[in-house]
């Protein structure tokens, strides 16, 4: 196992084990949750620091000196720091905050003594120390405005990272909110309270807490009760047995709800505008990213496609999410129309003709099968996108192509040809395919 990541079976683990807070956990699908999963995670670790002021920080751990080069988030702690936007800043330049140390801890290891001043130094020490964790991210968050900061997250938020937060049950006692989980409870209530409803209210005085739930409204993340009671079938549920104090967990939103309609509208109007910008003069539009929504600004993989009178006259896409979603919108737009070798750039005139469809794809999971009979009682037609990988080459079909190829061995059969191989190659004992799902929006006629 990669020991640079976190295994989430692993850290259900260490949870029950401290038992001692309640954790927000935020992660791409249930399965990444702990439910029968082996997903490595990276977590980024968000704890509250109320003398830095407004600002919110990338703490620079990773000190040069250290005689163990292999414990390092070097890469992994600029990366974020890039995509945030947050500075990056040296533990010794950080002002001192009321200590998190337990007496009745071990001592922590010499490597964290210049981070002991630090929120949430002895939860990273005794996670690093007993799952092994070597990459991860700290953020301090001072009290920045939670709508500023879930924007400024919204970016980083690629499929590999984990968000994990702590809110003491001391602050939650300070909030008004009570010193049992009831206001947990009400999130899931069908007629309690919402996570809109606690982001506008001043119930809840921590700044991580407030931009969690923001970053959870923004990106219509579904909650659920995260139980530390061994029994896992009942580890993700609507409602925690009595006496056990659940943690928060936040999924990605499903196949369906990614995006408001209204996102959708922005979205396909972002590609309208590119398309016609860029074939009438070569260029995209500059567009900021405080213009668009917040569920727009993660990083998501997408198609564009394009077609005319009914005809495909132009696809392109990527598999992996590499940039805010808008701006993936925006750049396969462009290529869509000017750069499929199978097709001729579009033409001004023919804009008026052409129709806009947005495919935003999940991440790709493999499909494991021992036969090629197996493989094709696995597929659903209609619903999951195909990749087909043998060796350097790879394709993809997108769940819509279904509609024209409905047999499924034919359907493998020209995938392969798409990717360059003998249309029996996805027989091969080298090929792999991976599966995943669209939600597909397109312009009315």
């Amino acid at each position: 196992m990669n020991a640079d990541m976190l295994s989430a079976e692993r850290l259900r683990a260490w949870l029950m084990q401290e038992g001692a807070e309640p954790t927000f956990l935020f992660a791409r699908s249930e399965e990444a949750c702990g439910v029968a999963s082996r997903r490595l995670l990276s977590p980024v670790f968000i704890a509250a620091h109320p003398n830095l002021g407004c600002e919110a920080v990338v703490v620079d751990w990773n000190d040069p000196a250290t005689p163990e080069p292999e414990w390092s988030g070097d890469s992994a702690t600029r990366r974020l720091a890039h995509d945030t936007g947050f500075p990056l800043r040296q533990p010794e330049s950080l002002p001192p905050a009321e200590p998190d140390l337990d007496s009745s801890s071990a001592p922590l290891d010499p490597r964290w003594h210049r981070c002991i001043h630090l929120p949430g130094v002895s939860i990273l020490a005794r996670l690093c120390e007993q799952v092994c964790l070597k990459n991860f991210v700290w953020i301090l968050v001072g009290s920045s405005d939670p709508q500023s900061l879930a924007r400024r997250f919204s970016p980083a938020l690629r499929p590999e990272w984990f968000l994990m937060a702590s809110w003491k049950p001391s602050e939650r006692s300070a909030s008004g909110l009570g010193s049992t989980d009831s206001w947990v409870r009400h999130l899931h209530a069908p007629t309690g309270l919402d996570i809109a409803t606690l982001i506008d209210s001043s119930a809840i005085p921590n700044p991580v807490c407030m931009t969690i739930f923001a970053l959870a409204h923004g990106h219509h993340w579904e909650t659920r009760l995260w139980t530390t009671n061994p029994n896992p079938n009942i580890l993700l549920q609507e409602k925690a047995p009595e006496r056990v104090l659940p943690d928060v967990a936040f999924l990605d939103a499903p196949v369906g709800k990614m995006l408001s309609p209204e996102e959708r509208f922005v979205a396909l109007r972002l590609a309208r505008e590119t398309l016609e910008t860029a074939v009438t003069s070569g260029r995209a539009p500059q567009v900021h990213p405080d213009a668009v929504p917040m569920a727009l600004l993660a990083p998501r993989a997408c198609f564009v496609t394009l077609t005319r009178h009914g005809q495909l006259r132009g696809c392109i896409g990527g598999l992996t999410a590499q940039m805010p979603l808008y701006q993936a919108v925006m750049e396969n737009a462009v290529a869509a129309a000017l750069h499929d070798y199978r097709f001729e750039p579009v033409a001004p005139c023919e804009l008026r003709e052409v129709r806009i469809e947005i495919s935003v794809l999940t991440q790709p999971r493999s499909l494991t099968y021992r036969s090629s009979e197996e493989l094709l009682q696995k597929l659903e037609p209609g619903r999951l996108g195909v990749i087909l990988r043998v060796g350097a080459r790879n394709a993809t079909f997108l769940p819509q192509v279904w509609e024209k190829i409905p047999d499924k061995k034919q359907f493998l059969d020209q995938l392969a040809v798409k990717a360059g191989c003998a249309s029996d190659a996805w027989q091969s004992p080298q090929a792999k395919i991976e599966v995943y799902e669209v939600e597909a929006f397109a312009e009315t006629e």
